[in-house]
């Protein structure tokens, strides 16, 4: 038995237990949670088994859409990796999780985790395009279910209706997809070649349209990216480590796989992913900074990921286009590698800034604070994960933004025309989102972990010291400074995917330009030191005597004169308010003795507000003409079926020599 076998059963063994057992509830979770390890422990060991150049070829049942196997090879391998190690520790996380809340953990949400992971593993594997398509669609419905789990708020049920729109609107172009691809090349095998589309009646350029509006939704590409942030929110934090971290990469192995088999990829296609990935960059670290709702800041933070990895995608189709092997070498290792520090990173932000909010009984940022001496551990660990997110010197994420910089300055070095324009402005996007990302994440550090509590939860806050809390925290930040010390190894393990992307790639150009960034590790490690040597000589060298800072003239200083996010984020919203439109609600103070004012503010999703709701309106009154012909009477339908078989009869037996 392979280990995909081994983590098919697992899986689909213990829900059906889990299931039948379910009036149990602890026998039910502890089933369900047990044998989603096992499964992501031997889906880890496909994916190692793979990941040095192996091949897994298995036939399965056959239909009239081709037989319906498995194809496990290094590409995919690469996907799978994140889909075991976030799937496994969200799984430890959920029961602990759910008592922070003060509710007793469901079998029924555990099972549905395993589920998912069920179905982001065939999406993966899949060798068929009509299995992977339904792989896809119920990779949605499960998904659906677990972000629509807290169903009594209105804004849990309008996320999940937004989401399940998005998610079938996705399915349905790809079925477009996958039946044009069909007819033209002649199966339904998932191709792993380049297609001969001779025969295809449809052009090369609408079937790109389609895989970027099917792949890049679940992607959460700009602008299909609308039902990202509101079901993060809304799902427990656990099940949005595994969608940001996981279930968004499923899109880019979507458009990894598929695009180039529609054949030589134009320069056109390249540059429409450049620049679709530059603006969710930056659009989406700006979002990140004007929120307060902590899950929301993540989740637009995963849409300015998501950029950076579509703009590494079309950096590498670009080179690839104009013959320039290394910096499509580099493109493809930046964006895979990303891939890995992504899900590890965001899966950690989501995990501790999920287990504080559930202490702190809050999301706003504005409630939290203090929480740094409080909650010394998920506080740290959040930071950790800050710092690698944003690609300080010295993290992983560091290393992936580097090598995408790298393939970026080189491919306007050897580019002329356009095409070094679109480079130009690649690096442009970089540098943007990594300085305004510092300032979201530093928001989140200084408004929500030091300074005084903003609130009395965050004031009696109590460390968390569950094991289901504390392991896959812990892991995921030792993980952070693994990826660092083993970026070689780590390059070496993807050098088979990014060979089947780029004939004869370059890997040992790719590891020596890589070679020194270990190193850096020592930047963070040097200053870490350095503050706390500095500290520890102060109170040793000198009394520590406790008072107040400078008090701006107020005696009894209040948590509340404290900075606030919006106050701190200010200097950059307020330049891009032409662009943001936040809607700022107050009320003034009024008298000679005010007793109140308030301020609120409140930045939407303008791709959502400004074009898609608009449009759903539209061809809802559209569509609301046809509805005067469901009369609900029999007699109606049977002259409708009467109108229509004279038609019919009329079309069949029309004069031969007289034109339709």
């Amino acid at each position: 038995m392979s280990w995909l076998d081994a983590a098919a059963l697992s899986w689909a063994g213990g829900a059906a237990l889990a299931w039948l057992v379910r009036s149990r509830r602890s026998a039910s979770l502890w089933i369900a949670v047990l044998t989603t390890l096992l499964g992501a422990a031997a889906l880890a060991g496909a994916a190692f088994q793979a990941l040095p150049g192996a091949t897994l070829v298995r036939e399965g049942l056959a239909t009239p859409f081709g037989p319906m196997g498995l194809r496990l090879d290094p590409l995919a391998a690469v996907f799978l990796v994140p889909i075991a190690l976030v799937g496994a520790l969200g799984a430890m996380f959920g029961p602990a999780y759910a008592r922070l809340g003060h509710g007793a953990p469901g079998g029924p949400g555990a099972i549905a985790f395993e589920l998912l992971l069920a179905t982001l593993a065939l999406v993966v594997v899949g060798a068929n395009m009509v299995l992977l398509l339904v792989g896809w669609e119920l990779m949605t419905i499960v998904s659906w279910c677990l972000v629509s789990s807290d169903h009594r708020h209105p804004e849990v049920r309008a996320a999940g209706v937004n989401y399940l729109v998005a998610g079938h609107g996705s399915g349905g172009a790809l079925a477009l997809l996958f039946v044009f691809l069909a007819q033209a090349g002649g199966g339904w095998s998932v191709p792993v070649h380049p297609l001969s589309l001779a025969g295809s009646a449809w052009p090369p350029a609408a079937l790109f349209a389609l895989a970027l509006v099917g792949f890049g939704t679940k992607a959460a590409v700009a602008p299909f990216h609308v039902w990202l942030p509101d079901a993060h929110a809304a799902a427990p934090s656990h099940v949005s480590a595994l969608m940001s971290g996981v279930l968004v990469t499923l899109g880019f192995y979507g458009l990894v796989r598929f695009v180039p088999a529609l054949g030589p990829v134009p320069a056109a296609w390249s540059m429409i992913l450049i620049l679709l990935g530059g603006l969710g960059a930056c659009g989406g670290v700006v979002m990140a900074l004007s929120q307060s709702d902590v899950k929301r800041v993540l989740a637009y933070s995963t849409v300015e990921h998501a950029g950076l990895v579509t703009l590494g995608l079309g950096t590498a189709l670009l080179a690839l286009t104009s013959g320039q092997p290394l910096v499509a070498t580099l493109a493809f290792s930046a964006a895979l590698l990303h891939v890995w520090n992504h899900a590890i990173a965001k899966g950690l932000l989501f995990l501790s800034g999920g287990a504080i909010a559930q202490r702190v009984g809050s999301r706003d940022l504005e409630r939290w604070g203090g929480l740094l001496r409080r909650l010394p551990l998920l506080g740290t660990t959040l930071l950790i994960g800050a710092a690698a997110l944003v690609g300080l010197p010295g993290t992983h994420g560091f290393a992936s933004e580097w090598l995408l910089l790298l393939s970026l300055f080189r491919g306007s070095q050897s580019l002329v025309g356009l095409d070094r324009l679109a480079m130009l402005l690649g690096v442009v996007a970089i540098a943007f989102t990594a300085g305004t990302s510092v300032g979201c994440f530093v928001r989140i550090a200084g408004v929500g972990l030091l300074g005084h509590p903003r609130s009395a939860a965050a004031a009696r806050a109590e460390p968390v010291r569950a094991a289901g809390i504390v392991v896959p925290v812990v892991t995921l930040a030792g993980a952070c400074f693994a990826l660092v010390v083993l970026i070689r190894p780590l390059l070496a393990l993807l050098g088979p995917a990014v060979a089947e992307l780029v004939p004869g790639a370059p890997l040992a150009s790719v590891q020596r330009l890589a070679a020194p960034l270990p190193w850096l590790i020592v930047l963070p490690l040097a200053a870490l030191a350095s503050v706390l040597l500095q500290r520890a000589w102060l109170e040793r060298s000198r009394p520590v005597r406790e008072s107040v800072t400078w008090d701006c003239g107020y005696a009894r200083p209040e948590p509340s004169m404290q900075y606030t996010a919006s106050s701190l984020s200010q200097p950059v919203t307020r330049v891009l308010q032409p662009a943001l439109r936040s809607a700022v609600r107050w009320t003034p103070p009024a008298g000679l003795w005010p007793p109140a004012m308030a301020w609120e503010s409140r930045t939407p999703e303008r791709a959502l507000a400004e074009v898609y709701r608009p449009a759903f309106l539209r061809l809802a009154a559209l569509l609301g003409f046809f509805r005067r012909f469901q009369e609900g009477r029999l007699v109606v339908y049977l002259r409708y079926v009467g109108l229509a078989l004279l038609a019919l009869l009329v079309w069949f037996f029309w004069p031969p020599g007289m034109p339709r």
